[in-house]
């Protein structure tokens, strides 16, 4: 049985997925406790409306519908989804933001907090949703940034 939940767990808020019923969406959040109904939260972006879905990707759980959200709009296959999540050292030079609206700033890298689902980058100067390598040509902007 699919389990998105242990797929999408470790992956950051804010990455590119796709709906059949909304189309391009972002990752929300992601709840690992295993009694939630709806622990996955998508959305267009932060003023839209949000959905929540089951560990399934379902959109209600009292139905037998199918899986709604997938890695993109041309691969409706989970299996061969391979999220490469950035390695960062200690007190390397990043770029961090909370939303795509926000600018791209820089900061240092502490450690990654896979237990953390809104905020799990903790760096020098506070705790973020995203987080990618230093560059001059992000940073002061709100440019989105592909892995």
């Amino acid at each position: 049985m699919l389990n998105l939940v242990e797929i999408l767990k470790n992956v950051p808020r804010g990455t590119e997925l796709y709906c059949t019923v909304f189309g391009n969406v972002r990752l929300i959040q992601v709840n690992v406790d295993p009694e939630s109904i709806y622990p996955i939260l998508i959305g267009k972006d932060k003023n839209s409306v949000m959905v929540h879905l089951t560990k399934e990707g379902k959109w209600n759980d009292s139905y037998p519908g199918e899986c709604i959200l997938f890695p993109s709009e041309n691969n409706r296959d989970w299996s061969t989804f391979k999220f490469q999540s950035q390695t960062f050292e200690p007190f390397q030079k990043v770029l961090v933001r909370d939303t795509k609206n926000n600018m791209w700033l820089p900061d240092f890298f502490g450690f990654y907090d896979s237990n953390k689902t809104l905020f799990p980058f903790r760096c020098v100067g506070g705790n973020y949703q995203c987080c990618i390598p230093y560059s001059e040509e992000f940073l002061g902007t709100n440019k989105d940034y592909k892995l």
